[in-house]
C-alpha cells in the first residue's frame, strides 16, 4: 500500500531498497543524529532493513520515502508509540521530513489511535535546540498540528516539530543518557 502527500510517496519498506537504504545509512552526515553510528557494510543495513520488514503490523508501521521515485529517507512508527525518520543530506532544508512526519503523526494518532508518539533525540539536537518538551495537538478536523519546524531536514529520531500544549515531555529517558525522549500527546 502506497501513501502519496503533496510531493512525497510512502510505502513500504521492500528488499530491493537495500543500496539506497545503505547509501543513507553509510553516510556520516545522515547519521550524525542517529542513535547508531554509520554503517560500514551493507550486511549492517540488510539487518536494519529486515527488522523494518519484520515489523508485524500491529506493533508499528514504518515507511521509506521517495521523491519522484527516488528513495530518500524513512519514516514512520517503528514500534508504536516510537516516531522516527532519517533523510539523505541531500534533501535536507525542503521541508521533507516535516511532510512525512505530519502524515504519519496523523496515522499515528487518527488511524492507529495511539495516545501519543515518542521519540529518542540525540543529545546534540536537543542541545542545540533548547530543552525538548511538546505535544501534538489537534486541529477541529483531527488532524495532528504542527507549528514551526525545528524538523531541519537532519536525521533524529524527531525533534520540537509539534506545537507545546502544556504536557510534559516523557521522563523515562532510554537510549541517549543525556536526556529523555520528547514525548507527544493528542490532545482534543
Amino acid at each position: 500500500m502506497e501513501f502519496r502527500t503533496k510531493r512525497l510517496t510512502l510505502r513500504p519498506a521492500r528488499e530491493s531498497d537495500l543500496v539506497a537504504m545503505h547509501g543513507i545509512l553509510s553516510d556520516p552526515r545522515a547519521m550524525t543524529y542517529w542513535s547508531s553510528l554509520p554503517h560500514d557494510r551493507i550486511e549492517q543495513t540488510w539487518d536494519w532493513l529486515a527488522s523494518m520488514l519484520a515489523i508485524p503490523p500491529s506493533e508499528g508501521e514504518d515507511f521509506v520515502v521517495e521523491l519522484g521515485g527516488k528513495l530518500i529517507g524513512k519514516a514512520g512508527l517503528w514500534r508504536f508509540p516510537e516516531i522516527g525518520f532519517i533523510f539523505h543530506p541531500d534533501y535536507w532544508g525542503r521541508g521533507y521530513a516535516r511532510e512525512a512526519l505530519e502524515f504519519v503523526l496523523d496515522r499515528a494518532f487518527g488511524v492507529h489511535q495511539l495516545p501519543a508518539v515518542t521519540a529518542d533525540v540525540d543529545p546534540v539536537t536537543r542541545a542545540r535546540s533548547g530543552y525538548w518538551r511538546g505535544s501534538a495537538s489537534r486541529r477541529p478536523d483531527g488532524r495532528s498540528e504542527p507549528s514551526r519546524s525545528a524538523i531541519n531536514g537532519a536525521t533524529a529520531s524527531i525533534s520540537n516539530s509539534m506545537r507545546r500544549t502544556g504536557q510534559s515531555a516523557n521522563r523515562k529517558g532510554r537510549r541517549f543518557p543525556a536526556g529523555p525522549p520528547i514525548s507527544l500527546r493528542a490532545t482534543p
